[in-house]
């Protein structure tokens, strides 16, 4: 049976402002390449479900919860309906592509102070 599932977007986050292309090519081409894709490797792996579920729903929540500051992560959890995810596949490897075409050998290293940043662009 086919599971069904929606998602944030970006300009629901973002004062209904929708990102460009050339804005999050910008954003992510700040950081090195190989720490990106080990980045969306983890995040990958960290989101295959256990069971038959569509998702790893504790460690998608737990990965909101690293990636956006408190009041942000309460409102992307809450559970008053629908469920809708932040983290998907198709996204993970769209970073990723984008991370192989636009981020050099070089650049920022994304640790646990630079998720929240990321978070603002995902």
């Amino acid at each position: 049976m086919a599971t069904v599932a929606t998602y944030f977007p970006y300009s629901e986050l973002n004062n209904g402002m929708p990102s460009t292309l050339d804005e999050f090519h910008r954003e992510l081409g700040a950081y090195a390449r190989v720490r990106i894709l080990h980045l969306c490797s983890v995040l990958n792996a960290m989101l295959l479900p256990r069971d038959e579920n569509f998702i790893n729903q504790e460690a998608h929540d737990a990965l909101v919860r690293a990636f956006f500051e408190p009041k942000i992560s309460e409102y992307l959890l809450r559970k008053d309906g629908d469920v809708r995810f932040v983290f998907h596949r198709q996204q993970i490897l769209f970073v990723a592509k984008t991370a192989i075409l636009n981020c050099s050998d070089v650049g920022l290293v994304p640790d646990r102070t630079e998720f929240r940043r990321l978070g603002e662009y995902s």
